[in-house]
């Protein structure tokens, strides 16, 4: 990750800090073109949908993406391929202990 990486030159072994790091060096801003309503019937009927649940699903260009249902109704289901932390800023504490 390009901000760990960052926040790390210039450390001393035994050095402690706190750095932060903004989306764009982490998992990216959420893009919301990655979030898709789909047809339930879509779905092969043992897959039981539930909101939080995550699928491996297939693109048409044969590429698998990680998703989550993050909306289910009656018809559809919501899927949303942003990662889990994509748009938060991340926090890290950290301790160099060793250069390798």
């Amino acid at each position: 990750m390009p901000g760990i990486e960052k926040g790390i030159i210039g450390m001393e072994i035994g050095e402690s800090k706190t750095i932060e790091i903004p989306p764009e060096e982490a998992f990216r801003n959420r893009r919301e073109e990655l979030v898709v309503e789909v047809m339930k019937s879509e779905f092969p009927d043992y897959i039981a949908p539930k909101i939080g649940q995550r699928l491996q699903i297939r693109r048409p260009d044969g590429q698998d993406i990680s998703v989550t249902i993050t909306g289910l109704n009656e018809d559809t289901l919501t899927l949303d391929a942003n990662h889990a932390l994509a748009g938060y800023i991340l926090l890290f504490d950290i301790e160099l202990v060793e250069i390798v």
